[in-house]
């Protein structure tokens, strides 16, 4: 037997982007170096099953 847990949730963050020229930075591209700054993670259901194998 198994038990199988599900869990939903939502998650906010702020992702700090370092780009090398405004070009790529009004693209969205080439991010020299990523760094998420703050992370909240928020659950909101939590399921539990069995599973016979």
């Amino acid at each position: 037997m198994k038990i199988i847990k599900t869990t939903t949730g939502e998650a906010e963050f702020v992702m700090e982007e370092h780009f090398s020229s405004e070009e790529k930075a009004q693209e969205g591209t080439d991010a020299v170096s990523q760094e998420v700054k703050d992370l909240e993670i928020k659950i909101i259901n939590t399921k539990w099953k069995k599973v016979d194998e």
